[in-house]
């Protein structure tokens, strides 16, 4: 799993890099300078200021306004397109890193029950059985029933739902999620990692073999990572395929 995800940021580190390419050199081609635009009532004054030179664009010259603003729309997409580059590496990083808290998360760990109690505290018991903001997309597509009680999408999530309960894991199912920049999700699973000792959430991808899903789920870690929730680290992800479905030994 963490290789084809691996494989995926890779991609789309090197596309994004060609689309900077493609931008700096497009850029080449603009005129240099910053287009101003001033709003005097119901009349607009076009300006390019170069250097700290301000000069008037006259309307028979509006060509020139378009490419200057061409100039403004790249220049920032460049910057956007850094940023996910940087988000890109951030992930492929922490990939690399070999944790020195790793081996305390196993049970054979001499240290592990003294760290790593093994049920929730009061708070986490309060938000388990707590109301939340739910998903109201395709309710129809609710089907499955798993034995604690709540109804999810797919024989996949049930088997998810199934384990977490099994394990007396905290967790709440399709919980909203919302960024800064105003994206909103519900991952699948928002779970208390009584190891960790903190909350990670658990997205399973059921559509793998499909490339517009693929390209969803691209989109969908670009904004997680850009936000910290990091594969390997909080946030957790199983895969299936037509072909290889997810099974009790794989969850």
């Amino acid at each position: 799993m963490s290789k084809i995800l691996a494989e995926i940021v890779e991609r789309k580190s090197s596309e994004l890099q060609q689309e900077i390419t493609e931008n700096v050199q497009e850029l080449r081609t603009l005129p240099e300078g910053k287009l101003l635009i001033a709003k005097d009532r119901e009349w607009e004054k076009w300006y390019v200021s170069v250097n700290g030179e301000r000069r008037y664009i006259p309307k028979e010259e509006r060509r020139l306004a378009e490419k200057l603003a061409r100039r403004r729309f790249l220049e920032a997409r460049i910057q956007d397109l850094q940023k996910e580059i940087e988000a890109c590496k951030a992930y492929l990083a922490k990939q690399n890193y070999q944790s020195k808290t790793e081996s305390y998360l196993s049970e054979e760990n001499r240290y592990h029950t003294f760290i790593f109690p093994d049920h929730p505290g009061d708070e986490i018991k309060e938000w388990f059985k707590s109301e939340y903001v739910k998903s109201e997309r395709d309710l129809e597509k609710l089907l499955f029933k798993s034995p604690s009680g709540n109804i999810v999408r797919s024989k996949s999530e049930m088997i998810i739902d199934e384990m977490l309960n099994r394990y007396g894991i905290p967790y709440h199912y399709e919980e909203i999620l919302q960024f800064p920049n105003g994206k909103i999700y519900f991952p699948d699973f928002k779970v208390y990692s009584l190891k960790r000792k903190k909350f990670m959430y658990w997205e399973h991808l059921g559509l793998m073999d499909k490339e517009w899903y693929v390209n969803r789920v691209e989109d969908k870690l670009k904004n997680y990572m850009n936000y910290g929730i990091m594969p390997q680290d909080n946030l957790i992800l199983t895969m299936e395929t037509g072909d290889n479905p997810l099974g009790y030994e794989k969850a």
